[in-house]
């Protein structure tokens, strides 16, 4: 029900829509293609183990999508924005890769608190195991020390990309419009035609543009509406 409520609310937003092409882009990206994957998970991950290792799939995807991340910015990759080199990652902003990775770290951290108490000395969530069977550990006997370890790890690298990211709204809860009042119209303007946040930041210097002919055609069609 709750995928079926996401899916009729997503698509109530057509009503307002002004750019088509844009919309069913996201519609896909953000709504039909994480509602596919969300059915195939509960046809065919059936047992405990199975949906634990999906967990630890996400988990860790995101942290790669992070040391990514990570590597483009030593690099000298990135945005300028006030003297503040912001880590863009895999997306077309720092925003958009703070919002996937606040994701990613949660999963890491249950991850690491479930593997935490499995291997704790009391060995209540190994008996616990134990009692739900082989497939309910998809991982080796004896290997949740090490898994303990790689999770806590990718929590701290998730941790440190999303801090480099800059991104106010994933590190506070103010809106960035209110610290600048006066520039949240114009940021509101450029984000309208697709441009990338950072392009209206007083002193911003970009590394690493949007594609000129998406803001191009974006730009075009919002002066014909």
């Amino acid at each position: 029900m709750l995928a079926l409520a996401f899916l009729g609310i997503s698509l109530i937003s057509a009503v307002n829509v002004w750019h088509w092409p844009g919309y069913w882009a996201g519609i896909w990206g953000l709504v039909i293609a994480p509602l596919i994957f969300y059915t195939a998970v509960r046809i065919l991950v059936t047992s405990p183990g199975e949906r634990q290792a999906v967990a630890m799939s996400l988990g860790i995807g995101g942290a790669l999508a992070a040391g990514i991340g990570l590597i483009g910015w030593a690099s000298g990759g990135g945005v300028d924005v006030d003297g503040v080199r912001r880590l863009i990652g895999l997306t077309f902003s720092p925003n958009q890769t703070a919002l996937y990775l606040i994701r990613a770290i949660f999963v890491l951290i249950g991850l690491a608190l479930m593997h935490d108490r499995v291997s704790s000395p009391s060995g209540k969530g190994s008996s616990r195991v134990a009692q739900a069977g082989p497939s309910a550990d998809p991982f080796p006997e004896g290997s949740h020390q090490g898994h303990r370890s790689l999770l806590w790890s990718a929590v701290g690298v998730v941790a440190l990309a999303i801090l480099l990211t800059g991104s106010r709204g994933a590190l506070s809860d103010r809106p960035r419009s209110r610290q600048r009042g006066g520039n949240s119209s114009i940021s509101t303007k450029f984000d309208e035609v697709g441009c990338t946040h950072a392009l209206v930041e007083p002193g911003a210097r970009v590394t690493r543009p949007p594609p000129a002919s998406t803001c191009l055609q974006n730009a075009s069609t919002s002066s014909h509406s």
